[in-house]
């Protein structure tokens, strides 16, 4: 296979994935599994923004967070609530989702073998210390 700049092997994984949740004839257990990973992975990101700022105080930010601290703490808490929900309400489901998630490290550890992963320093930041540039 040529050597493109997108995920090929991705791609055509999810569209097979695709198929299959579409030849299931409902939709209702492929949904509640992705949105549980979704909500998942969109509060993990936005939890960062705090971790972020408090270990990097001083690096400079393109992008503001409206409303921070305010506006992503009721975001985490209202994603936190709703995957609560589906704990309670679909918690096979919600496993479902957690285990299709977990099948992600096997692939990532298998295409990665022998690659050596980054210790650049976050960008912005100098290498001799974490300090901004």
């Amino acid at each position: 296979m040529p050597k493109l700049p997108v995920p090929v092997h991705a791609t055509l994984f999810v569209g097979a994935c695709a198929c299959l949740f579409a030849l299931s004839g409902t939709f209702d257990a492929p949904t509640d599994m992705i949105v549980f990973a979704l909500l998942f992975f969109n509060a993990l990101g936005l939890a960062s923004v705090y971790v972020l700022r408090r270990t990097l105080p001083d690096i400079d930010r393109p992008y503001r967070v409206s409303g921070y601290p305010l506006v992503p703490a009721a975001f985490l808490v209202v994603s936190g609530g709703l995957m609560l929900g589906t704990l309670v309400t679909a918690p096979a489901r919600a496993f479902a989702g957690i285990a299709l998630v977990a099948t992600g490290v096997p692939i990532f550890l298998f295409f990665n073998r022998g690659n050596a992963i980054a210790t650049e320093p976050p960008y912005g930041c100098s290498k001799e210390r974490d300090t901004p540039v």
